[in-house]
């Protein structure tokens, strides 16, 4: 599942009275929050879900030229990873019991002017249950970034253009199957996380329900 949006805008003066090519600060605003919800049906399995998401806000009137080519300077970006796997393993030599696991890691990294940034990353796993299999269901997987804002340089009268990606890609193996299956192919919900039923022997994951930039403004 991937989804866009593409927007563009001006650098308007405002009640500043600044003339056109000025210099000016913006400040961006990005959100992403939400969880990565899963289920599963009792059966030995082992599932994943990728989750990116990124943004560029780029500057048509200004250019960055490495020799070769140019292409329009990037005022402010937003990457962002998150990889969610949950496996459930039946008794074997190693494990007589076997158990169900629960992982999750992710990174993020705002960036706008020199010196205005914010990055962080981490990750974090845990066992849900042992014997296996259990009737536990594992807790949605809540993404740590929320609301993050960043400075930028710009000019009166500037055009900007805004580019705004989140896909999401979900597979599930069982041990019946053995072959990689999409678990989820809904769009993220905009206004809260949703937990599908899962067939037995499956596992379903949802992306964050909100992921959005607000528009520049003048600091």
């Amino acid at each position: 599942m991937r989804v866009s949006y593409v927007g563009r805008l001006i650098v308007d003066a405002g009640t500043s009275g600044l003339a056109p090519g000025a210099p000016v600060t913006l400040r961006l605003t990005a959100t992403l929050e939400g969880g990565m919800a899963a289920a599963h049906g009792g059966e030995p399995l082992l599932a994943t879900s990728d989750l990116t998401a990124g943004l560029t806000l780029v500057d048509h009137g200004r250019t960055t030229c490495d020799g070769r080519s140019c292409t329009p300077e990037v005022l402010a970006a937003l990457d962002a990873t998150a990889t969610r796997e949950l496996r459930g393993s039946g008794p074997s030599a190693l494990d007589p019991d076997g158990a169900l696991t629960d992982g999750l890691s992710w990174s993020w990294r705002l960036s706008g002017r020199p010196g205005s940034e914010a990055a962080d990353a981490g990750g974090a796993g845990e066992t849900l249950c042992e014997p296996w299999p259990c009737g536990v269901q594992p807790p949605v997987a809540e993404f740590p970034m929320g609301e993050r804002t960043v400075e930028l340089d710009a000019t009166v009268g500037a055009r900007l253009e805004l580019t705004h990606t989140l896909s999401v890609l979900s597979q599930a193996t069982t041990e019946r199957g053995r072959r990689p299956r999409p678990a989820s192919r809904r769009r993220p919900s905009p206004s809260r996380s949703r937990r599908d039923p899962a067939p037995r022997g499956s596992c379903w994951s949802m992306s964050p329900t909100r992921s959005r930039p607000t528009p520049p403004r003048p600091s």
